[in-house]
C-alpha cells in the first residue's frame, strides 16, 4: 500500500524540479545508474536460480538411485527371509552339470575360428 502511494505522489515529486535542464538531465544520469545496477542484480539472481535447478537435479538423480538401492536391499532381505520368496533364487547348480556346456560352447567357437577342439 505504501508502495502505491509512493507511486501515484511521484508526479508531484517530480514537479518539484521542474527548473533547470541540468537538473533533469541529472536525474536521468541517476535513473540510469540504478537501471545498470538493477540488471546487475537481474543477472545474478538469474544465475543463482540456475544454479539451484542444477544442484536439485542432481539431488533428485541421487535420490532416485538411493530409493532403488533401498528397494533391492528390502527385495533381498524378504526372499532371504521368507522361504516361499527364497524359491524366486532357483536352486544352486552343480559345478559338475556347467562343465560340459562350457566344452561344448567352446568346441563351438573354436571350430569357427577354424581350429579343431582339444580333448
Amino acid at each position: 500500500m505504501f508502495a502505491v502511494g509512493l507511486v501515484g505522489l511521484s508526479p508531484v515529486a517530480l514537479d518539484l524540479f521542474r527548473g533547470n535542464v541540468k537538473t533533469w538531465e541529472r536525474l536521468s544520469f541517476i535513473g540510469q545508474t540504478y537501471g545498470a545496477a538493477s540488471a546487475l542484480l537481474s543477472a545474478f539472481a538469474l544465475i543463482g536460480i540456475a544454479a539451484t535447478l542444477i544442484l536439485q537435479a542432481r539431488d533428485t538423480e541421487v535420490n532416485r538411485e538411493q530409493g532403488r538401492r533401498v528397494l533391492h536391499v528390502d527385495l533381498l532381505k524378504m526372499a532371504l527371509e521368507n522361504p516361499l520368496y527364497r524359491r524366486a533364487w532357483g536352486t544352486s547348480t552343480p559345478p559338475t552339470i556347467l562343465r560340459p556346456t562350457f566344452r561344448t560352447c567352446t568346441s563351438t567357437s573354436s571350430s569357427r575360428s577354424g581350429r579343431r577342439p582339444s580333448s
